[in-house]
């Protein structure tokens, strides 16, 4: 049997003793109320606040990018406090179930008068304690993510109008004929289409200065990419080599999906374009 000598293992137990406790789940919680009960500057963005496991940072990074895309909040509510609205006081934290690497706690407070709780599941990553979900049940933050990004249907329905566009581009060697000649609109928005094909054909001059279904004047269309998320189908594509993406928004008209508007996120709706024509 072999010894470690004294001084080795008097080091090891010195350096034991030395070493910074590791904090439990219960104060990676209560430090995510410390902003609220403490005033001034409100608490940070849900992305910048460095407790959540990898798996939940994702889902609220995706959670942003497609509410940028579709043009809704994915998330619209903290889910810190479980509310939009906040008036925090007397936060206490209550473990429920620990095993060695996971725990589920309960964060009780009062919230503008009102009692609140709120769950956590907690998970130890690489030696700490982080979030891995706000909440339980279909009121997780997860639940709620894959919820409000679900299809409002069948995706394969929702894309068949949507794919008939770009099938069609990508098939013409001549210039395509007029959306409302052809397309599977609204009846609104072929109406409003129709008028800008007649005030266009009246001014000698096109209202739309570009073609809304390629974000171009040319069309030189190549792979095109489907996704069917809540009410819309987000079309990613290339045309002349530039990346494009471009959402088209669908409602249901006697059970057939039919395209209510498309847009470009952050820089263009077709539906405001024929609005500032004066088409309403």
């Amino acid at each position: 049997m072999k010894f470690r000598p004294l001084s080795i293992l008097a080091a090891i137990a010195l350096l034991a003793a030395c070493a910074p406790a590791q904090e439990g789940p219960d104060a990676a919680v209560q430090a995510l109320y410390a902003p609220y009960i403490e005033g001034g500057a409100p608490p940070p963005a849900l992305l910048e606040r460095n407790v959540f496991t990898p798996e939940l940072k994702a889902e609220i990074n995706r959670a942003a990018t497609y509410s940028n895309l579709l043009d809704m909040p994915v998330i619209d509510y903290d889910p810190v406090v479980g509310a939009q609205d906040w008036e925090i006081k007397a936060v206490t934290i209550a473990e429920v179930e620990r095993t060695e690497d996971t725990a589920r706690m309960v964060a009780r407070f009062d919230n503008m008068g009102a009692p609140q709780e709120v769950a956590y599941a907690m998970r130890l990553v690489d030696g700490a304690w982080r979030v891995d979900d706000i909440g339980a049940g279909d009121d997780s933050l997860r639940a709620i993510i894959a919820a409000s990004l679900k299809p409002a249907g069948a995706p394969s329905a929702m894309e068949t109008p949507v794919r008939a566009l770009y099938e069609r581009y990508a098939a013409a060697t001549t210039p395509v004929e007029p959306l409302h000649r052809w397309a599977a609109l609204t009846d609104d928005l072929r109406r409003r289409m129709q008028t800008a094909s007649a005030m266009s054909k009246r001014a000698d001059g096109a209202v739309l200065d570009f073609d809304p279904v390629l974000d171009a004047t040319t069309n030189e269309l190549g792979a095109v990419a489907y996704e069917a998320a809540a009410s819309g189908v987000i079309v990613r594509f290339d045309n002349g080599g530039e990346p494009k993406i471009l959402v088209h928004d669908l409602v249901e008209e006697n059970g057939v999906w039919k395209i209510a508007d498309i847009r470009a996120p952050g820089q263009w709706a077709l539906g405001q374009k024929l609005a500032e024509a004066g088409i309403e």
